[in-house]
């Protein structure tokens, strides 16, 4: 099963947002009532080799939504400075924004977040109770051109991607495809890539065997499917072509998507390994082995900083050890957790999606694309940085050999096929104690 894009799929099924969220309507409602809106940048002049992960983004605490807006499409051209130790100078020339990874409550009241109504786009079985306040656990990602989530896979669900304004480069490998994997930075669900792929050179390239990735272009009205466990790199960027006035198009500024992951059948044995890994990941920082503002995600701070939490993790782990098919009633605050349903119930599932429009009309078919044709894509066609730096950073050497051992022991025992083997001894030796 592959990947495919539908193109134009949500003005032709007149989803209401897709008219709705125009400039006015995100000042008028985004984040209104809720506070500063804190956003991360990053520098346009990649690094090649150097990945930059959430927990290592420079910030900067916006006084509203409207503040955001102003500076992201360019009308508030004053240089900001960011929280970090290093008061970096940020502008909008020489930096990206985004808004990324936001639980659709987090910017929108329940009322407009209701609007996000999945179901009318005639997506799901017409016997599915699947459409039932399918708005909830939606995610919001407003980020400028440039702007990037590092290469990964989510061990739960698979997603559908709407594209609602600006344009985002895809870069999309098959489960099975070694792209390095690692647990470090720690986000429950995420398993990273520590391969630069969105900066990668061709001697990256060759030296780590990555193949050539499939490539799609998203644009305003696609919905993408991405199925389970499929690696991708993704990026906003600026579809400039030939014609530079095109800057000043606000698809050339803002890029703004939603998505959301949906269930399947495979996840409640990835819950029981994503809640081992937390557990041992907890242990780690409970006695010094792993550092917790170098080695977990922001999002993931909440539950892991408190040293007095283990019991309370333990509970967890027990929990979903023990959970079998049926509701899981255990809310989760990360987004890229589904509930975990009985398969019976299972009706709108990846296998449903992929066969329903098998032979729709507006389906595209994504394409490999050559290496050699990206590094044109980055030159000449599209604003994905402003220039690349050549460097022989190297971010996983350490120099104290100790500090470097805890991170290469962990990551192989965190490693996907570890835990597998973790798991599987784990129930078993509970199975025999019964």
């Amino acid at each position: 099963m592959e990947p495919f894009v539908l193109r134009g799929f949500l003005k032709e099924n007149q989803w209401p947002i897709m008219e709705l969220w125009t400039e006015k309507y995100l000042r008028d409602n985004f984040a209104k009532n809720k506070g500063p809106v804190t956003v991360r940048f990053g520098n346009r002049e990649h690094v090649d080799g150097e990945i930059l992960h959430d927990h290592e983004s420079i910030r900067h605490q916006f006084k509203s939504f409207s503040e955001m807006l102003d500076w992201m499409l360019g009308r508030n051209e004053k240089e900001l400075t960011s929280n970090s130790a290093k008061e970096l100078k940020i502008n909008s020339s020489t930096h990206w924004a985004y808004l990324d990874y936001r639980d659709i409550l987090e910017l929108l009241d329940e009322e407009n977040a209701s609007l996000v109504d999945w179901s009318k786009l005639n997506i799901f079985p017409p016997s599915s109770s699947s459409d039932l306040e399918n708005w909830k656990d939606s995610t919001i990602w407003i980020g400028t051109p440039g702007a990037y989530t590092p290469c990964h896979y989510d061990t739960y669900g698979f997603n559908l991607h709407a594209q609602i304004c600006g344009y985002k480069r895809w870069l999309l490998f098959p489960p099975k495809t070694d792209l390095n994997a690692t647990r470090l930075p720690y986000e429950e669900s995420s398993v990273f890539s520590s391969i630069d792929i969105i900066g990668a050179t061709m001697k990256e390239v060759e030296e780590n065997y990555i193949p050539s990735p499939f490539v799609v272009i998203c644009e305003p009205g696609d919905l993408l499917f991405v199925p389970q466990k499929w690696w991708h790199s993704v990026q906003c960027i600026a579809k400039i072509n030939d014609n530079p006035t095109n800057t000043k198009n606000i698809n050339n500024q803002l890029c703004i998507s939603l998505n959301k992951w949906f269930p399947t059948e495979n996840d409640l044995i990835e819950s029981k390994k994503e809640a081992l890994l937390k557990f041992m990941m907890s242990l780690n920082l409970n006695f010094g082995l792993l550092n917790l503002s170098e080695n977990i995600c922001l999002t993931e701070l909440n539950s892991l900083e408190n040293k007095n939490n283990l019991e309370e993790l333990a509970f967890l782990v027990n929990e979903r050890l023990e959970e079998e098919e049926g509701e899981n009633n255990n809310n989760s605050p990360n987004p890229k957790r589904p509930k975990l349903i009985n398969k019976e119930k299972l009706e709108f599932n990846e296998e449903y999606f992929f066969n329903y429009f098998l032979n729709n009309p507006l389906k595209e078919k994504i394409s490999v694309m050559e290496w050699n044709e990206i590094y044109k894509m980055r030159k000449n066609f599209y604003g994905t940085f402003l220039s690349t730096k050549s460097t022989q950073f190297n971010k996983n050497l350490k120099e104290n050999l100790v500090d470097q051992l805890k991170i290469e022991l962990f990551e192989a025992i965190s490693a996907p096929k570890v835990l597998d083997i973790l798991l599987d001894v784990f129930i078993s030796r509970r199975r025999k104690k019964k």
